[in-house]
């Protein structure tokens, strides 16, 4: 289990949640889909997600992906988020349960909706880090209002409670390089593709992005070649990527679990609540997968 903040570094992937045609987990899916990114190289999987649907599952839902993940994944650690209860009291319950999953790391994100006021902000993840037996990271969930947490909190949060890392999702290169700052041997992981190589050169030391939900393989090539030294490598992919975020993102995870039903990996592409791809999305979709890069594995 990784016990310090560089075992957390490199290209973590984001799981989307299959479901059944009846909305049910498709577990036997689930179990394909973790091997899958297994056998793209992926550092780290991050198994509760925004990706994952994580804001329409039930806590059980939530603990039994965890599970299923740390049990198909072997050596590959596995976070996921950890303080969604909407009771505050219920939250640390929350976290150690998550813990007993067998995850490696569990994450945390700013409450739903809170007043963005920062000490409020730092004695919320305090009081969750301290009650965690696992080592935690941080995410800027999108779910959250606001997202972001101001660098100095961050900062704070390494230094004082032994957080490891962060998701960032300013989509800025300050915000990145403001994370990077405040806390230079924690791990900033770079979720925003068409800044993937500004935020690894800027020091950030892992990716969590949509694309890997769809093809990890890339994400893993590029932290590779990142690490490596090789720059035009990493330029090439870089593009690719970028193309893929600019389908995927118009409706995401549907788009990215199209791709993963069309590579066979999972058989229904439906999401939980969110609405289905339109014609002109699946154009999309289809006039990327039909000229994209060949598989890459390990």
């Amino acid at each position: 289990m990784p016990r310090s903040p560089r075992d957390f570094a490199g290209s973590f992937t984001l799981l989307v949640t299959p479901f059944l045609s009846d909305g049910r987990l498709d577990l036997a899916s689930y179990a394909r889909l973790v091997e899958h990114h297994v056998a793209a190289g992926s550092q780290g999987i991050f198994a509760v997600c925004g990706t994952a649907e994580m804001a329409d599952l039930a806590l059980d839902e939530r603990l039994t992906l965890a599970r299923e993940a740390v049990a198909r994944a072997g050596d590959v650690p596995v976070v996921a988020t950890a303080d969604l209860e909407p009771d505050p009291a219920a939250q640390l319950d929350e976290v150690a349960r998550m813990a007993s999953t067998g995850v490696a790391g569990v994450v945390l994100v700013p409450p739903r909706r809170h007043a963005g006021e920062p000490e409020a902000l730092y004695a919320h993840f305090a009081r969750l880090a301290a009650a965690s037996p696992v080592p935690v990271l941080l995410y800027e969930w999108p779910g959250s209002s606001p997202s972001e947490i101001p660098a100095e909190v961050y900062g704070r949060l390494v230094a004082e409670c032994g957080v490891a890392g962060v998701k960032d999702t300013t989509c800025t290169r300050h915000g990145i390089a403001a994370k990077v700052a405040a806390a230079p041997d924690s791990v900033v992981y770079q979720a925003n593709n068409p800044l993937l190589v500004y935020g690894l050169e800027a020091g950030a030391r892992g990716t969590m992005t949509i694309t890997s939900g769809a093809r990890p393989d890339l994400l893993a090539a590029l932290w590779r070649a990142h690490a490596a030294g090789r720059a035009n490598e990493v330029r090439t992919l870089a593009r690719e990527i970028v193309f893929l975020d600019a389908v995927l993102c118009t409706n995401h995870p549907a788009g990215a679990k199209w791709l993963l039903q069309r590579a066979g990996i999972i058989p229904y592409a439906g999401t939980r609540r969110g609405r289905p791809l339109s014609d002109a999305e699946v154009a999309s979709l289809s006039a990327w997968a039909d000229g994209a890069p060949a598989w890459r594995g390990r």
